[in-house]
C-alpha cells in the first residue's frame, strides 16, 4: 500500500546508513517501507525505515506510537506499507531526510472503510463534523453501543430554510452539518443541495465520553460511499512558501472585509438600532456597504457570505417599497449556489419580492414616481 497522503512527518531519527542516504541525490525520490518494530526506542513500539533491505532510520516515538498498530494492522491484512522519500538539503544543517505519508488517524480512518475500496493506493477522506450535538448523545449511543468507534453508511436531508443538513444512521437522527462551521462542512452541504442524499458516517467516542459524528459526502453520480480528499501535497519547504502566501493572503481579505475599519459583526446592532428607530435608508446604506465588503474580501479569499446581512438587507428593502433592490440583493447572494439551490427562506422571500415587483400596484406606484 502507497501511504500517499498530504502529510510529510518531519521526524526521522536515527540514520543507521548514513553512507547510503548521503549517496542519494538532492530532492530526487525514492521509496522506502515502513515496518512495525518492538522495544527498539525507549522500550516503546517503533517504526523502522526500510530501504530495500537497510534499516535507514526509524519514525520519531511520539509519530510511532500511534503508526506502529495502524501499520501491524495493515499487514495482518495482506498490505506492505511504502512511502515516498528524499533527501533535501537544509542550509548549514545539512540534510534531511523527509518522507510522503499521512497522520495514523487517517490510515486508522481507511483501514476501517468497507473492504472494496481498498486497492494498493491509499487515499485520505475527506470529514465534514456534525455540530456538537449534546442532545443526539443518547441517539449517538445508541447507534454506537459499546464500541468506542463506527463506520457506517448513512442518510441525509437539507434542513429547512438553512445551510445545513441532518443526519440519519438507518432511523436514527445522529446530528447536522452546518455549512458554516468549516470549509469541509461548506462542501458537504454543497454536494446535498445538488443532489447527494447519502453517504458514510464516522462516530467516535471521546475521552471525555462525548461522541462526536463525521461525514463523508460524496460528490453526486460519483461511484464511492466516500468524499476522497483533494488535500494536496507539499513537502515541508513548499508548505512554507504557500503558508506564508495563504497569511499574507488571510491580512488582505480582513482588511478589504471592514467597514470602517471593523468587522461587518460590529455592525450588527447598529443596523438593529436603524431599523428599530426608522432610519431604514442609514440602515440600507450600512447593509449595502457590509454586503460589498464581504464581496471584496472573498475576491481574496472565498468565503461563505453571511446570510444574515442579506435577510436584513431584503427586509429593509422591502420597507422602503425598493422591491428591485430587494430581488437584486437576493440573486446576488444566491449566486453562490448551483441554480435552483440555497437557503429555502432566501428562494421562498426571492420569489415574494419578484411577485411584488410585477403586481400591477407596484408597476403603477412607478408610473406616478417617474411622472412626479
Amino acid at each position: 500500500m502507497w501511504l500517499n497522503g498530504s502529510v510529510s512527518p518531519e521526524t526521522v531519527i536515527g540514520f543507521d546508513n548514513p553512507d547510503l542516504l548521503e549517496a542519494m541525490e538532492d530532492n530526487g525520490l525514492f521509496d522506502v517501507e515502513i515496518v512495525p518494530e518492538t522495544g527498539k526506542l525507549l522500550g516503546s513500539p517503533a517504526v523502522a525505515l526500510m530501504l530495500v533491505d537497510n534499516r535507514i532510520g526509524h519514525l520519531d516515538p511520539d509519530v510511532a506510537v500511534d503508526m506502529h498498530p495502524m501499520i501491524v494492522r495493515a499487514n495482518s491484512m495482506g498490505f506492505a506499507v511504502k512511502m515516498r522519500a528524499r533527501m533535501h538539503p537544509a542550509g548549514p544543517a545539512g540534510r534531511h531526510l523527509e518522507l510522503r505519508g499521512t497522520w495514523p488517524s487517517h490510515l486508522d480512518t481507511w483501514l476501517s472503510l468497507p473492504a472494496e475500496l481498498h486497492r494498493s493506493e491509499f487515499f485520505e477522506t475527506e470529514w465534514a463534523r456534525a455540530l456538537w450535538g449534546a442532545e443526539f448523545q443518547p441517539q449517538r449511543q445508541g447507534v454506537l453501543q459499546d464500541a468506542d468507534q463506527l463506520y457506517t453508511e448513512c442518510r441525509v436531508e437539507l434542513c429547512n430554510g438553512e445551510s445545513a443538513f441532518d443526519v440519519y444512521v438507518s432511523s436514527t437522527h445522529v446530528g447536522t452539518v452546518s455549512a458554516g462551521y468549516s470549509q469541509d462542512c461548506e462542501n458537504a452541504v454543497r454536494r446535498v443541495e445538488s443532489g447527494q442524499n447519502g453517504g458514510y458516517a464516522r462516530l467516535r467516542r471521546l475521552d471525555s465520553g462525548h461522541i462526536v459524528v463525521g461525514v463523508s459526502i460524496p460528490e453526486p453520480g460519483s461511484t464511492h460511499i466516500v468524499q476522497i480528499s483533494s488535500e494536496p501535497f507539499l513537502w515541508p519547504d513548499e508548505r512554507d512558501a504557500v503558508e506564508r502566501a495563504q497569511r499574507e493572503r488571510v491580512a488582505r481579505a480582513r482588511a478589504a472585509g471592514l467597514v470602517d475599519g471593523k468587522d461587518v459583526r460590529h455592525w450588527f446592532e447598529e443596523v438593529k438600532s436603524l431599523k428599530r428607530s426608522g432610519r431604514l435608508e442609514d440602515a440600507a446604506r450600512l447593509l449595502t456597504r457590509m454586503l460589498d465588503a464581504e464581496d471584496a474580501a472573498a475576491t481574496i479569499i472565498e468565503t461563505p457570505r453571511t446570510q444574515w446581512i442579506t435577510e436584513q438587507a431584503a427586509i429593509v428593502f422591502r420597507k422602503l417599497g425598493n422591491y428591485q433592490a430587494e430581488v437584486a440583493v437576493l440573486r446576488r447572494y444566491l449566486t453562490h449556489y448551483p441554480p435552483d439551490r440555497g437557503p429555502e427562506k432566501i428562494i421562498a422571500r426571492l420569489a415574494t419580492a419578484r411577485a411584488l415587483l410585477a403586481s400591477p400596484r407596484t408597476a403603477n406606484r412607478s408610473s406616478r414616481s417617474q411622472a412626479t
